[in-house]
């Protein structure tokens, strides 16, 4: 039976997550560029990170919902507290592995417990209202944690997002309670026929747009608080756009008609951020790619539930092939930093993602 009051509290337990990842880590690149990092160090680090995350979840297939939250919590509020002790590329690539290992903790039980509080019928919605908390936290959070950063410091930044996360975890281990679910890796490859190619691609962009685009900003932004504004501004746009549509989705029983063309507009907006030529044309795309992402996002979490039925094993097959996508998708920048430049890459997963409608229902892969 569906509970509205553990839906907040599960809810809560999201935004405790996103919120240090808006105000905080929002900024990472730019700290680590400040600190003198190199551009290789920086891939370098998400590859290792993407990596380590594919290694967790081979390896975990035992899971306890609320306490593998809170220590997740718990290790991403060490995690902030460690980077402005982060001086070399060794202990980069270490808390690297460190955040991989453990970011999984998170999301499988968390997407598993979400997606089971679900209304019958209505998982688009449940999926809408569920990717609404990012860019909703957007709108705010890093154009403050610009601003602080500007007055007090990085440190105080992270210290901030590592209070936030610590103090979330320890409530929760103290809170008790939870489920405990297995997964079967085997059965869930086999049950995730369907969607495994798509989530693997919407993986590949994903590394695009999480890492080469706010490297890219380190080259047009001068300031955290530049910085932070443009992320704050962008996120403005379709933050609200996903919860009509995902309704209508739910009522019609669509979702190609919801999903097929804002994940074209995602991708040629992808494509066009390779050749950019200044802030005022970076600003469009990213506000295009902005509202396309909110509408397709929740679509693309709801494909792979209702294909494969089961919610857990569909959760977690989900992280493994969005992670195994991370990973190449950071090879493909890495690549492309080294055949002429990381902007390379916004083409080749721009074109990559336009696949994504014929993949969904494949059964090969």
């Amino acid at each position: 039976m569906y509970s509205t009051r553990k839906f907040l509290f599960v809810y809560a337990i999201q935004l405790a997550y996103l919120f240090p990842v808006a105000f905080s880590w929002s900024f990472v690149f730019l700290y680590l560029w400040q600190a003198g990092f190199s551009l290789m160090d920086m891939f370098l680090f998400k590859v290792v990170s993407y990596g380590a995350a594919v290694a967790s979840l081979l390896l975990v297939r035992r899971y306890l919902t609320m306490p593998y939250m809170a220590l997740d919590l718990i290790a991403f509020g060490i995690e902030l507290f460690a980077l402005p002790f982060i001086h070399d590329t060794p202990l980069l690539l270490l808390l690297g592995v460190f955040d991989g290992l453990t970011f999984p903790l998170f999301w499988v039980p968390y997407n598993t417990l979400y997606f089971k509080l679900g209304r019958d019928g209505g998982n688009a919605f449940h999926s809408g209202v569920m990717f609404l908390a990012a860019p909703m936290l957007g709108v705010v959070a890093p154009a403050v944690g610009g601003w602080v950063y500007e007055a007090w410091g990085y440190t105080a930044v992270y210290a901030v997002g590592g209070a936030v996360l610590t103090a979330s975890g320890l409530y929760l281990l103290y809170r008790g309670g939870g489920d405990v679910f297995r997964v079967d890796p085997l059965r869930a490859w086999r049950s995730g026929a369907g969607v495994r190619l798509a989530v693997f691609i919407q993986g590949f962009w994903q590394s695009v747009d999480w890492v080469a685009a706010p490297v890219y900003m380190l080259y047009l932004l001068s300031s955290a608080g530049e910085y932070g504004a443009f992320l704050s501004a962008v996120a403005l746009f379709g933050a609200f756009a996903s919860l009509y549509l995902c309704r209508r989705s739910d009522a019609s029983g669509s979702r190609g008609w919801y999903l097929n063309p804002p994940v074209v507009l995602t991708a040629a907006a992808t494509i066009f951020c390779a050749f950019a030529p200044g802030l005022a044309w970076w600003f469009i795309l990213r506000a295009a790619v902005s509202v396309a992402v909110a509408v397709s996002n929740p679509f693309m979490a709801s494909v792979v539930v209702d294909r494969m039925g089961r919610t857990a094993e569909a959760m977690y097959l989900r992280e493994i092939m969005l992670n195994l996508g991370r990973t190449v998708g950071m090879l493909a920048i890495i690549a492309s930093e080294a055949a002429g430049g990381f902007m390379l890459s916004f083409a080749l997963a721009g074109v990559l993602l336009l696949l994504y409608p014929l993949s969904v229902g494949r059964r090969r892969f």
